[in-house]
């Protein structure tokens, strides 16, 4: 065992954790890694080819994972005026303070002994023959499964965690609740359990996404602190770590660190299903669309009843104008969950974009009755009217939402108002609805096909930089 020190810092090669004086700093294992390539090497240059060898030595992985872990290891080091690492152009890295390394069994770091949780994944579902199914490892919603322990769950404890699982893993509002009382239970019966951490983050995060706008940056603040104690209590623990990218992603706005976190837990175990499905949704926000599609893939692979998943997929080939798949992906969505309105819509616009104007009006106005109080199937409609020549029904279907839906929008109805307007020639009024869209929405929807009416105008590109 080695143990190295700069500056104030310290890490040993037994355990990858990393010392600030008495303070641990949190390092995803891939980065710590890194930190231990570079430290080795004695403030020598270690190349790009001999990082991604040395720490992905069975992986093949792009160069930006080395980038993105250089950045959050940057991220993680303070103190330092000039920094800690050095790049040096097209070649590598370097350390750039005096290194210590002292070889030696034992080193005592001080603070609270760790608890380790030694996790290992379990299979999620086995089938009886009869058809019924045993749940062994319980899928969620987010992706969770359950994973086996050395942390003894007994009593109350064990049906806490129990009982969260199943109810993280059911798509109704209601249900996040449910979990999110039981993983607080878990955790004040258990307050060592980094996994319940975990999942109580996780359903925080479920629950911000539902909610209303006053609740959600509560929950998004209850979900950091979960994740961070996770980590805290098991910083080798890929839900710890998995938590902490969907933290980043969906709290923080750090897309790098996300990226880090999650790709680090995918790494690190590839059957993780909650780091895939966030690090689909992060790539989906950012606008890269194909990566994104074969993340959610992986996820369906893995768990094929994530409608998400799959829901994405279908929104995912219309961005990108593959219109015949994401028609076949909303058909066999609509088949299985006639109740959700989210592929209908995709449907209906896939079919406005092929021609098949007689068969998009009926769902638009499916849409109508399925979301009461929206104003989305009326700016749809008002599209089709502008698309099909129609000015005059297009300009009515518009006074009718203005009407019905007063100072009340969502970003699909702001996108269908300002496509009509683009196709009326009108393009100051669609810009003046398109810059209600928030940053993160400019770049998934910078991609739709109702805007190519706008991309050669001037104010585009400033638009979908704002």
């Amino acid at each position: 065992m080695t143990v190295y020190s700069f500056g104030p810092y310290r890490i040993s090669t037994s355990d990858l954790i990393l010392w600030n004086g008495s303070q641990r700093v949190v390092l995803p294992r891939k980065v710590a890694e890194t930190l231990v390539a570079l430290l080795k090497a004695g403030g020598n240059l270690v190349t790009k080819r001999q990082l991604m060898s040395e720490v992905w030595p069975d992986a093949d992985v792009e160069e930006s994972n080395l980038t993105q872990g250089i950045y959050l290891l940057r991220r993680s080091l303070s103190g330092f005026p000039s920094g800690y690492i050095e790049t040096l152009p097209r070649r590598g890295y370097r350390i750039t303070v005096p290194i210590e390394a002292v070889n030696q069994q034992a080193v005592a770091t001080g603070g609270t002994p760790e608890i380790r949780l030694l996790d290992k994944w379990r299979r999620a579902v086995l089938w009886c023959a009869c058809g019924a199914a045993v749940i062994v490892g319980i899928t969620l919603g987010f992706g969770w499964t359950a994973r086996k322990s050395t942390h003894p769950l007994v009593g109350q404890a064990f049906a806490s965690y129990e009982l969260g699982l199943q109810y993280l893993n059911r798509p109704q509002p209601e249900a996040a609740l449910k979990s999110r009382a039981y993983l607080s239970r878990l955790v004040h019966l258990e307050p060592n359990f980094a996994e319940g951490y975990a999942l109580l983050s996780q359903a925080d995060l479920l629950l911000a996404d539902q909610g209303a706008l006053s609740s959600a940056s509560g929950y998004n603040a209850e979900a950091a602190g979960a994740a961070r104690k996770a980590l805290a209590l098991d910083a080798g623990s890929e839900a710890a770590h998995a938590a902490m990218g969907a933290v980043y992603a969906a709290v923080e706005n750090d897309a790098p660190a996300a990226e880090v976190e999650l790709t680090d837990a995918i790494t690190n175990q590839p059957g993780d299903v909650t780091a895939h499905r966030w690090l689909a949704r992060l790539l989906f926000s950012q606008g890269r669309l194909s990566e994104a599609r074969r993340e959610f893939e992986t996820v369906l692979s893995l768990r094929p009843q994530l409608y998400d998943a799959a829901f994405m997929i279908a929104w995912s080939f219309y961005l990108q104008r593959d219109y015949q798949d994401a028609i076949a992906y909303s058909k066999a969505l609509i088949a299985q969950h006639p109740a959700y309105d989210d592929p209908v819509v995709v449907l209906a616009l896939s079919y406005e974009y092929t021609g098949r104007y007689d068969e998009s009006i009926p769902l638009i106005r499916l849409l109508g009755k399925m979301q009461r109080g929206n104003g989305n199937p009326d700016a749809m409609l008002a599209q089709l009217y502008a698309r099909l020549g129609s000015k005059k029904l297009a300009l009515a279907q518009l006074q009718r939402l203005h009407r019905r839906h007063l100072g009340v929008s969502d970003e699909l109805t702001t996108l269908a108002v300002a496509s009509t307007y683009a196709l009326l020639g009108d393009s100051s009024d669609a810009f003046a609805w398109l810059v209600h869209l928030n940053r993160s929405e400019r770049r998934v929807y910078a991609a739709d096909p109702r805007l190519d009416p706008l991309r050669r105008d001037a104010r585009f590109r400033g638009w979908s930089n704002g």
